[in-house]
């Protein structure tokens, strides 16, 4: 049996969805300060923490999941699904409006991840749909896409001050997503 190279690199999967996710997050709300795979205080506040929760179980994964046309022809995915928290955390001693402004904040987020490739009356995006790209290329290519669970539960939410510092206030943001790789 031969062992993984040294230079192992996975184009795809959870490591792809998770940079496009942060990619699309960032480009969706370009005037915020974002900290990836950080489940406590961003460097800089106003700010959003994004950390990948996962699941115990998989629950719903298809290997050839029928999930369009393109040209006429049939695009089969495989599904999977997880869990992401996105915190918005700001300083009450940095600013006087933080409980307002990481309320705000949760509002850009709710308002991105529900309108993330949903179209108006007129059948223009409201948002673009989340896309997953392999980023190892030198330009990245198209490899999947994104989609928030369209479950009614599938934002769960908290408001929090934090129990040691209590000028830290914080809106926790728990989002079930499903994603979709091309095969």
């Amino acid at each position: 049996m031969t062992p993984l190279p040294a230079n192992f690199r996975w184009t795809s999967g959870k490591a792809a969805m998770l940079g496009s996710f942060n990619k699309y997050m960032q480009t969706q709300i370009p005037d915020e300060n974002f900290d990836f795979d950080s489940p406590v205080l961003p460097a800089n506040m106003p700010g959003y923490g994004i950390m990948e929760k996962g699941l115990y179980n998989l629950g719903a994964v298809a290997f050839e999941h029928l999930i369009g046309y393109k040209d006429g022809d049939p695009v089969y995915a495989r599904k999977n699904q997880t869990l992401v928290e996105i915190s918005a955390w700001d300083n009450e001693t940095l600013h006087s409006n933080a409980v307002d402004k990481v309320r705000v904040m949760r509002d850009k987020v709710v308002y991105v991840l529900y309108n993330a490739g949903r179209t108006n009356d007129s059948g223009t995006f409201i948002l673009p749909p989340m896309m997953i790209y392999d980023y190892t290329q030198p330009t990245p290519v198209e490899i999947g896409v994104m989609v928030m669970d369209p479950a009614d539960n599938a934002i769960n939410e908290q408001f929090v001050i934090d129990p040691i510092n209590q000028n830290i206030k914080t809106y926790r943001i728990l989002v079930r997503l499903f994603w979709y790789e091309y095969i």
